[in-house]
């Protein structure tokens, strides 16, 4: 399951990385394509980073 939710999260970076790039709009329609999947995956990558964060806090204070 983390691994799924970790390849969804380098798409997601792919999707930031290609929206960066001076040629991006040369399709719009891709780009709209490109742009809704980014938007798309906003959410999960979001939640995965904060249950990353949250797992990493509750490791730390089990060490204490």
């Amino acid at each position: 399951m983390l691994d799924k939710l970790k390849a969804v999260e380098n798409r997601y970076l792919e999707l930031c990385d290609r929206a960066m790039r001076p040629d991006f709009y040369d399709d719009p329609k891709q780009a709209a394509k490109l742009l809704k999947e980014q938007r798309d995956l906003e959410p999960v990558v979001s939640a995965f980073r904060s249950y990353l964060r949250e797992k990493e806090t509750i490791e730390e204070l089990l060490e204490m």
